[in-house]
């Protein structure tokens, strides 16, 4: 909660200067502002938990960007290797 709550509280505020703008240019807002921002924040909150928790599983940067399933080639596959720890990419063969 800790890393998550200030977190969260900066993205929630960096909302406003982009509503300011569009106050300024007199641009309609269609729907409910509550809304809106509680739905951000809503996605802000999920995001941020999501980051907490892959840096709670992993224990370096390199196994954080190795657990993400955008970072690897169609049909790869990462694994650990027991005697250095370090995470190499098996390729599937075509």
């Amino acid at each position: 909660m800790a890393k998550t709550l200030p977190t969260l509280f900066i993205g929630v505020l960096a909302i406003f200067p982009s509503l300011l703008i569009v106050a300024m240019f007199n641009i309609p807002l269609r729907g409910s502002l509550r809304f809106f921002l509680a739905m951000t924040a809503l996605f802000l909150l999920s995001a941020i938990s999501l980051g907490v928790l892959v840096a709670t599983v992993t224990r370096t940067l390199r196994q954080a960007c190795a657990s993400c399933p955008r970072t690897r080639p169609r049909g790869a596959e990462y694994f650990e290797e027991e005697n250095c720890g370090c995470i190499r990419l098996r390729l599937a063969p075509r």
